[in-house]
């Protein structure tokens, strides 16, 4: 039994034999070759994949946009360009209109498939929970009664902290506080 991988290049083969076809018939200007190689590449395509059983992991939008923009430039060239006697181009409306609704009802279903397949894509459903760790114990301690710690803030005028707020009182930071606050005072004092 041949592989996924093997199944998956075979086909991408055969869109690329289609766009060496699509190539040189625009090279000969034979226009009409040029999009029935390409109409004919991608069903050929299509039916591979489906026959064989190939799973496209959102390629398929990407493919038919490609395939859409270059079928579009036979049409335009065929029905919208046309020389003059003297060896002048001029673009006609109806043949520009028909090559972008050409282009339009071929990257639409492309598109729309590229939204898909990104909008639908597979989301782990694995949840990563570090593991916690207990918390540091605590240093007891015990101060003076100048040191004493007030009681705990039960909340504000907006709201409240609720009950797993919990008051840390730190002599170091307040003696700290205190200290800096002393002395932006003398400063200004001085001043």
């Amino acid at each position: 039994m041949i592989d996924q991988d093997t199944r998956t290049v075979f086909g991408y083969f055969i869109l690329l034999l289609s766009a060496i076809a699509f190539g040189i018939a625009i090279g000969y200007e034979q226009y009409y070759l040029a999009a029935l190689s390409i109409v004919g590449g991608l069903i050929l395509w299509l039916a591979y994949i489906s026959v064989a059983g190939v799973a496209l992991r959102g390629q398929l939008g990407s493919i038919l946009i490609l395939f859409g923009l270059m079928l579009s430039i036979p049409v335009f060239l065929l029905f919208a360009v046309e020389q003059d006697m003297w060896g002048g181009y001029h673009i006609k409306p109806d043949g520009a209109t028909l090559a972008l609704v050409m282009l339009f009802l071929t990257i639409a279903p492309g598109m729309i498939l590229r939204y898909n397949s990104k909008r639908l894509a597979p989301v782990s459903t694995t949840t990563i929970v570090p593991k916690q760790q207990p918390p540091a114990p605590q240093p007891t301690v015990k101060p003076t009664p100048a040191e004493a710690p007030a009681p705990p803030y039960t909340g504000l005028a907006m709201g409240t902290y609720g009950e797993d707020y919990e008051y840390y009182y730190d002599p170091e930071m307040m003696a700290a506080f205190y200290e800096n606050y002393e002395e932006e005072e003398e400063e200004e004092e001085e001043d």
